[in-house]
């Protein structure tokens, strides 16, 4: 996160420099299994000579006071004064603007937006207002929208380098992903030092695949100027995609982030909570995802069933988005707390101030992270769990939840975290509540084989695409079906199109899937899939559960990391453990010998979806939870005596 200074240049009262710390987080989708981040520049556009709308002095005076609160953070005086200004002069867009910069500091993201969206209409040919305006309608997730902002600013003002840089990453978001990369590296034609550009440059290049360009646009970002947390936390998710990485290289880059960014924090004294033994224990769960998300599939079951006679639950919402998925978490029994807006250290301070017991990261590197509140230590225990495949590389996070398939005992696990490994797996899945039933076979009707895979982009590398091809080649009739939000831009599908045709794989045996409008228009998908590939060695989450709910077996490789154990995790708690296999050569056995038996695999399919969801007794996992944070708890009380 990035405090962005808004420079107020104002006739008659001289020139202000105004602080603005509004600390945005804007996010990209990268598949069903994690989300990335991406910078995004935040509203700093000048404010230019004002005096046409000054009629006088007094207005002169009011305006000046009221810049002098906002530079000081009293908001509601700098508002009760642009207000005095609009009285006198309603349609004043530099007023709306000011206004929506003081929503900003509130952290009222969506009033924000109301008033740029006031100010760009009262004087449209200011490119100011309609770049600020796509600022806020990017951190609410609407791309489309911030996509036309950028682009009548930058109309306005082609050299308006923020505004470049911001729509390369919004069209990113809408996965435009070859327009974005054209706008990212226009940026850097004449800013080769922009941090910015080459972190949204990375992101673009991982989404087309493209690996090791990305790792390297993330390092070059890294070299361009002072340390940068959000940037360094990209280049550590994109290091799992690449198959040459090694667990103890990814997990040395793990302590380098850690130390780099958050040596320099001064811990919290802790709380004193009084019975060392409560009753009630306080636990936070901070999370930029309590929204549509995949991370939302697995925190649903573990909020709604928590026992509140034996915990209290606070969600510190981190994230700038929310819908529909949002109310529902915020209608539970939960204090809910938004801290987007807030610095590091306030929203540590909150926190050690609600007396929380166990905090609990739900986000490790991923977008919306606050690694650094939790680097403050601001409760007693802390924990990372569930949206993050690895270590966070804080000494000051106690334990990670896993289990002993994902992180087998005996075997060496680099992490700066205590492994706790829960004894019913680690994960447990809600489905939504809307979603299309369990079909037939689809190879009884079609006379073939349908393969597929709805993972992200970034984990198809080479040597996936390569076994598949491998696989087609030994089952001549067999087709494959790859879905993914990326292959909306036709140049990404192309590519991959392009990389079976190589392989002697042709067009008519590979079918291209883009995103769908709804999630159960996403799962319906699977009702023409057989079977489904696993990639490695960054396994699918998300879509396995989601293959499994819809009766498609899937094969997985077992890995050497986390990352790409989840899948025979999640194969073994269905009690279909030899679908994750030891190497490659048995993938592809395993799927020539189910394709030979379509009996075995309707069997399979239609008792899939039961067997998924009895192992996904929500009451029991949560208590399995509960249990293991007694434990913690209790451990750190008998340690300090």
């Amino acid at each position: 996160m990035m405090p962005l200074n808004a420079y107020l240049y104002i006739a008659n009262i001289g020139k202000f420099l105004l602080q603005l710390e509004l600390f945005l987080l804007l996010c990209n989708n990268c598949g069903s299994d994690c989300y990335i981040q991406t910078d995004v520049q935040e509203p700093i556009s000048l404010i230019h000579d004002i005096r046409w709308i000054m009629t006088g002095d007094e207005l002169q005076k009011l305006f000046g006071r009221a810049i002098s609160c906002l530079e000081n953070n009293d908001l509601d005086a700098a508002e009760d004064l642009i207000e005095s200004v609009i009285e006198r002069i309603p349609d004043s867009a530099e007023a709306f603007h000011v206004l929506g910069l003081i929503a900003m500091k509130r952290g009222e993201i969506r009033q924000a937006g109301r008033w740029f969206e006031r100010a760009a209409n009262s004087s449209a040919d200011e490119a100011k207002y309609h770049y600020n305006y796509g600022v806020v309608l990017q951190q609410m997730g609407e791309m489309s929208r911030a996509v036309a902002a950028y682009e009548k600013a930058l109309a306005l003002d082609p050299y308006h380098i923020e505004a470049r840089n911001n729509l390369a990453a919004a069209l990113r978001d809408t996965f435009c992903l070859y327009s974005a990369e054209k706008h990212a590296r226009e940026v850097l034609s004449s800013h080769p030092q922009n941090v910015n550009a080459w972190n949204n440059l990375g992101s673009i290049l991982r989404d087309q695949g493209r690996i090791e360009e990305a790792l390297d646009a993330y390092r070059r970002a890294l070299s361009c100027g002072k340390p940068n947390s959000v940037v360094h936390s990209n280049l550590l998710l994109c290091m799992h995609y690449r198959p040459e990485c090694n667990a103890g290289e990814i997990f040395k880059e793990h302590q380098r982030w850690a130390a780099i960014h958050c040596g320099h924090l001064k811990r919290m004294s802790p709380k004193e909570l009084g019975d060392s033994f409560p009753k009630r224990l306080s636990i936070g769960y901070v999370s930029a995802d309590f929204r549509s998300h995949s991370v939302a599939f697995f925190l649903k079951p573990l909020l709604y069933h928590h026992d509140r006679n034996r915990f209290t639950i606070y969600c510190y919402d981190s994230g700038t988005r929310s819908d529909t998925t949002t109310d529902w978490f915020r209608k539970l029994p939960v204090t809910w707390r938004e801290i987007h807006h807030l610095t590091d250290e306030a929203a540590a301070r909150q926190i050690r101030e609600d007396g929380i017991h166990i905090l609990v990261d739900c986000s490790g590197h991923t977008d919306g992270n606050r690694l650094k509140v939790f680097a403050m230590k601001p409760a007693a225990v802390q924990v990372t769990y569930l949206g993050y495949p690895n270590t966070t590389g804080l000494s000051e996070i106690d334990y990670r939840l896993t289990d002993a398939v994902a992180d087998p005992v005996g075997e060496p696990t680099p992490a700066t975290e205590a492994l706790f490994r829960l004894p019913d797996g680690f994960l447990c899945y809600r489905p939504p509540d809307n979603a299309p039933s369990v079909n037939l076979l689809p190879a009884l009707c079609n006379g073939h084989i349908t393969f597929g895979c709805f993972s992200s982009i970034p984990k198809l590398n080479t040597q996936v695409l390569e076994l598949w091809a491998k696989l087609l080649l030994a089952l001549p009739s067999a087709v494959l079906m790859l879905k993914a939000r990326q292959f909306k831009d036709t140049g990404v599908a192309a590519s991959v199109e392009s990389f079976f045709v190589k392989k002697r794989v042709l067009n008519n045996r590979i079918r291209i899937v883009g995103e769908t409008s709804s999630v159960s228009d996403h799962l319906r998908w699977y009702q023409q899939v057989d079977i489904a590939l696993d990639p490695f060695p960054y396994n699918g989450t998300t879509s396995t559960y989601e293959a499994l709910f819809m009766g498609v077996p899937v094969i997985t490789l077992k890995g050497k990391t986390h990352a790409g154990r989840v899948g025979a995790s999640i194969m073994t708690r269905v009690g279909l453990s030899e679908f994750a296999v030891s190497t490659l050569q048995r993938y592809i056995e395993l799927a020539s010998f189910l394709s030979r038996n379509l009996e075995l695999l309707s069997r399979i399919r239609a008792s899939l979806r039961q067997k998924l969801m009895a192992c996904n007794d929500g009451v029991a996992f949560t208590r399995q939870i509960e249990s293991a944070f007694r434990h913690m708890w209790e451990k750190r009380c008998l340690r300090g005596r």
